[in-house]
């Protein structure tokens, strides 16, 4: 509360004969009046004080009230804002900070949350963005990883998976490539390994190749022949085919 002064004047009333007389009244305090919004009045006081940043003060306030975490309260707030998303309030926030790299902040953020794996959170993030395929995210990335050769990154990737035989996984693969026909491709392989002479190479072929077992030199038409898939010990009677 705080209260008015005033001033008052009261003038004799005229007569030909007698002087103006004139009393000057200077009054108590009258009634107190409420701190208006945005302002406090500790006790005694004659002006309101505007409440400070960090602070929020309803009407008729005595003591500003701490803001809200949470929330944010400039300089002569009545009433806590909401922190807006992409920023962070603790307890007695005037000004919300912005929300660092390797984190996200929604509306009402307290304290910044840890981007999850699989997505990247730049400054300033609302909400976190999913990895794109060919890059991987670990758990609090700024931006996508390219992902590395010999290891393959669909969309949302943490971790880079190894790169399956009968595949290739180039730098930044998104998806293996299939092993293509005449060329080997063992686990982890980033170029396709061209088919040796002398075997024979079907596409997605993976670490073992095709052994002929009857005699031939390379580019032979065959009429039937018998072949093994190496280390599977496999056999099968393959037919008309050319030596590759």
């Amino acid at each position: 509360m705080y209260a008015l002064l005033a001033t008052i004047v009261q003038l004799a009333p005229s007569h030909p004969q007698s002087a103006l007389l004139a009393t000057i009244v200077q009054l108590a305090p009258s009634h107190p009046q409420s701190a208006l919004p945005g302002y406090n009045c500790p006790t005694g006081t004659v002006t309101p004080a505007v409440c400070p940043a960090g602070y929020y003060c309803p009407t008729g306030t005595v003591t500003p009230a701490v803001c809200h975490a949470g929330y944010y309260c400039p300089t002569g707030t009545a009433t806590p804002a909401v922190c807006p998303a992409g920023y962070y309030c603790p307890t007695g926030t005037g000004t919300p900070t912005v929300c660092p790299e390797g984190y996200y902040c929604p509306t009402g953020t307290v304290t910044p949350n840890a981007c999850p794996a699989g997505f990247y959170c730049p400054t300033g993030t609302l909400t976190p963005n999913v990895c794109t395929a060919s890059y991987y995210c670990p758990t609090g990335s700024i931006a996508p990883v390219i992902c590395p050769a010999g290891y393959y990154c669909p969309t949302g990737t943490s971790t880079p998976g190894f790169c399956p035989a009968g595949f290739y996984c180039p730098l930044g693969t998104g998806t293996p490539h299939v092993c293509p026909h005449g060329y080997y491709c063992p686990t982890g392989t980033v170029t396709e390994l061209p088919c040796v002479p002398g075997h024979l190479c079907p596409k997605g072929m993976l670490v073992s190749q095709f052994e002929f077992r009857k005699g031939f030199s390379h580019g032979d038409v065959l009429l039937d022949y018998i072949y093994i898939i190496r280390g599977l010990n496999a056999f099968a009677n393959v037919g008309l085919s050319v030596c590759q």
